[in-house]
């Protein structure tokens, strides 16, 4: 008993505590508050045509935004892969960060102003997206974090940050977080992107009615507390899109690259302001709840320790073992002598094994986290892409996410690529 309750009392200090927290927090964070926050992690890009190593044309301007630890200096960008190549019509190109009053005309540009990159990651124009590396030390830009384009709703407020280059024309400075542009609107709608544009064709996307235009590709779409949705691509009428900032995050895990991924607040929590009384009723609701919790654990006998989980190499024994429901009487077939029977509740694959139950490595290349799912559904398999970056395909075509197709026996599908098939016996 004395022992349980020793256990207990840091628990039960920092319920006490609650209400000294709760009556210190401050209010909401408001809008102005969160975008001066924000744009100190976009810059401007610059991309200049080059041939031999001698400059040939004019180049383009962009945006791009820092990732890593959120609030910290970081020298790792995320941009539109058409910022980085000039829609494709650069073969050789090299992209600068621009300072403060950095100058581009006619390819010129003052080298005491401008910071160049390194390509890390290019996507060929679908996604559209693209990972840079300073090359030369940077400090000064505080990376965002970034939050799942599956965790904001249609109709939730965002911000677009960028540097159209409409403006950039009506302005005798550039390049500075003073020059930054900044609108404002609302999710509308969940989108993948038509075949007929083909930067995007296929490409998860977020339609928002916030304006943008030429310059602001490659910028942050934030939400109200600041964290990356979207990266903001193409305006079109009165709406704009955003690819889906799970592409990015994404090419990262690949790269080994850290960054901050944004953990909302619920109501009442510290970022909203909770009131004092209500800290003090959530306080001495914990509190009985941990008084109960010591005379029921009190009276028990302790149980038999539970099996360890297994290590980070064991993680597909572990997806294996918590397959539910009856066998359906089909296997999948993988590579590398990979057999795995399909239960009744389906398999989910991919890397994460928290979340799926047909886990592959965490090295695999083209596989995203939850990458694909396959269900039983009237006696027949069907295969749904889950938003996966490098795609599920069936019949040599991508699938369209989220929309189930049929499997038949014997038939096979691919995941990234024809290296990750897989066939139905």
């Amino acid at each position: 008993m004395n022992r349980l309750i020793k256990r207990l009392a840091p628990m039960l200090a920092a319920l006490l505590a609650a209400p000294l927290l709760f009556g210190a927090a401050r209010a909401a964070e408001s809008t102005e508050e969160m975008v001066a926050r924000a744009k100190r992690g976009v810059v401007q890009l610059y991309t200049v045509e080059y041939e031999n190593g001698q400059i040939t044309g004019s180049g383009c301007s962009g945006t791009g935004f820092a990732v890593g630890t959120a609030g910290e200096d970081s020298d790792v960008f995320v941009t539109n892969w058409h910022v980085v190549t000039s829609s494709g019509e650069f073969a050789e190109s090299k992209v600068y960060i621009a300072l403060q009053n950095a100058t581009f005309r006619d390819a010129a540009y003052e080298t005491d102003r401008v910071i160049p990159c390194e390509v890390l990651y290019i996507t060929p124009g679908n996604p559209d997206m693209a990972i840079l590396r300073a090359t030369e030390p940077v400090s000064g830009f505080k990376a965002l974090p970034l939050l799942s384009s599956d965790e904001i709703m249609d109709a939730a407020h965002v911000v677009a940050l960028g540097y159209p280059g409409v403006l950039d024309d009506f302005s005798a400075t550039n390049g500075g977080i003073d020059d930054m542009s900044v609108t404002q609107g609302y999710i509308v709608r969940h989108a993948v992107g038509a075949e007929d544009v083909s930067s995007l064709a296929g490409t998860r996307l977020l339609i928002f009615d916030a304006l943008i235009s030429h310059g602001n590709s490659g910028g942050a779409l934030v939400n109200d507390g600041g964290a990356v949705v979207g990266i903001n691509t193409y305006g079109f009428e009165n709406f704009s899109a955003a690819v889906c900032i799970d592409y990015a995050m994404e090419a990262l895990d690949e790269l080994g690259i850290q960054y901050d991924v944004y953990q909302p607040v619920p109501a009442g929590g510290l970022k909203d302001g909770g009131s004092f009384p209500t800290a003090i009723a959530l306080a001495g609701t914990g509190i009985v709840i941990l008084a109960l919790a010591v005379l029921v654990l009190a009276r028990r006998r302790r149980p038999a320790a539970a099996p360890a989980l297994p290590d980070a190499p064991a993680a597909q024994a572990w997806a294996d073992l918590r397959q539910k429901g009856p066998d359906t009487g089909f296997t999948l077939l993988g590579p590398g002598g990979l057999s795995r029977p399909v239960p009744a509740s389906g398999l989910v694959i991919g890397r994460d094994p928290a979340q799926c139950t047909l886990c592959l490595p965490a090295e695999t290349k083209g596989v995203s986290r939850r990458h694909c799912q396959v269900t039983m559904a009237g006696g027949a398999l069907l295969l749904t892409d889950l938003g996966s970056s490098y795609g599920t395909f069936a019949a040599g075509q991508r699938l369209e996410p989220n929309r189930p197709v049929p499997l038949s026996r014997g038939g096979s599908f691919c995941l990234g690529g024809e290296a990750l098939t897989f066939t139905v016996r």
